[in-house]
């Protein structure tokens, strides 16, 4: 996938695919590079033997045994409302038609304005009332669902389990929704200790296109059980 777009015409400007017409690599130089890059770096990873598994399912319900996970590293879609359906549609298009049974991932993500009233609540407990009900309506469902995601992550963690999230904040109209510091405190009502908000980037969050109405952090949140 990452070697189809590099040999294309086509590249991705934010939330929007563009074309540029300019020289591009044949693909089976890049496809041979590119997995030259691979096995080296399996090559150098040195670890013990494990088992390994690969599932797909929902981080809000996931089918694992309580109190069984040692680490958790991941990376939820970011709150700056980019669609990702767009955004990888190359890949899309060019390799996963196939199995396109299961709905796009936007419908997925912060899905109905209608469960704020109902499940809100546990969510108004780690950010108090004030600090739901000033937040942009579109963040609110994202950040209940990333609220059922570290509860799970919580029950499923050991004592001691450490935790790695790379996030971003979101850029709406209204300005910039901090989600690596409101994830970090809903993580801390759940339970989990936070270590470290380490900044990795910072963006201009911009309204009408050219008016900067703020800074978004990209983060990487380090949380222990």
């Amino acid at each position: 996938m990452n070697v189809a777009v590099k040999c294309s015409y086509a590249y991705k400007d934010g939330a929007v695919i563009k074309v540029r017409k300019k020289p591009v690599p044949p693909i089976r130089d890049m496809l041979r590079r590119q997995l030259f890059h691979m096995v080296k770096d399996i090559e150098n990873f040195k670890s013990e033997k494990c088992e390994t598994f690969a599932d797909f399912g929902d981080a809000r319900s996931l089918a694992l045994e309580s109190e069984k996970i040692d680490c958790v590293i991941t990376s939820p879609p970011y709150l700056n409302k980019i669609e990702y359906t767009k955004v990888y549609e190359i890949e899309q298009e060019l390799f996963l038609n196939r199995i396109q049974e299961r709905p796009a991932i936007r419908s997925y993500i912060g899905l109905s304005l209608q469960r704020l009233e109902k499940n809100s609540l546990g969510l108004e407990k780690a950010l108090d009332y004030g600090t739901v009900r000033s937040l942009p309506p579109e963040s609110v469902p994202y950040l209940m669902d990333m609220f059922q995601a570290i509860e799970e992550m919580y029950r499923v963690c050991r004592k001691g389990a450490k935790i790695g999230i790379v996030v971003g904040n979101g850029c709406f109209p209204t300005g910039v929704v901090d989600s690596d510091i409101l994830l970090s405190r809903m993580a801390e009502s759940i339970g989990f200790t936070v270590q470290k908000i380490l900044v990795l980037n910072k963006r201009w969050c911009t309204r009408n296109r050219t008016e900067k109405i703020g800074i978004t952090r990209e983060s990487l949140l380090l949380w222990e059980k």
